[in-house]
This record gives C-alpha cells, sequence and structure tokens, in this order.
C-alpha cells in the first residue's frame, strides 16, 4: 500500500513540476487582406479573442475572424511560430513583461 502511495505522490509532483509557471492564452484573427492580429499572454481565451479581433481591426481592416487559439502561448516568438506571417508594423498592450518586436518576425 506504502509503495503504490509513493509511485502515485512521485506521478503528481512530477507531473507539477513540468507544467509551466506562466501559461498564457494566444489567439490570432485575420482580416480578408490577410492582415493577421496577434495575441500573446493573455488571462483568459476570452480576452485573447476579443483582443486579437481588435488588434487586426486596427488601421481599417474589415473582415477580422479568429483563425486559431492556444494555451501556453507567452511570447511574440511564440505566437509567429504558430500563426506566421508578414513583418510586424504595430505593437499593442507592450509592457516590460510583454515586450513586442517591429519587422520580420518569421525569419
Amino acid at each position: 500500500m506504502r509503495k503504490g502511495l509513493f509511485v502515485a505522490t512521485a506521478l503528481i509532483l512530477a507531473a507539477a513540476s513540468s507544467t509551466p509557471a506562466w501559461a498564457g492564452w494566444g489567439c490570432a484573427a485575420e482580416a480578408r487582406d490577410g492582415t493577421i492580429g496577434r495575441v500573446w499572454a493573455a488571462d483568459t481565451e476570452n480576452s485573447a479573442r476579443r483582443d486579437a479581433i481588435r488588434y487586426c481591426a486596427n488601421g481599417g481592416h474589415s473582415g477580422c475572424r479568429i483563425i486559431g487559439c492556444v494555451r501556453g502561448i507567452d511570447s511574440q516568438v511564440e505566437a509567429h511560430r504558430i500563426w506566421p506571417g508578414g513583418a510586424v508594423t504595430k505593437c499593442f498592450n507592450v509592457t516590460a513583461g510583454n515586450p513586442c518586436r517591429k519587422g520580420n518576425i518569421d525569419d
């Protein structure tokens, strides 16, 4: 009995230690003209969806629709790996903990 309990405890600890400390949401929205708005490190999927649509539509782009959302997207580089396409021309909601780099990220 004790051996089984020890194995179960070890498995739980191993799973807990392998989970990331922060697992933000990332989403991308694409406009009719191919412009993509990406969000990373959002607190919730709903806020990531809302902001992706808003960032896509910024600058007069129309027909923005969500093309994907994934949990565990905590950086601009991760977002561009999943949703590549085009150089970054605008950054929104930039903070020290949420940086954004303009230019071609897909290289």
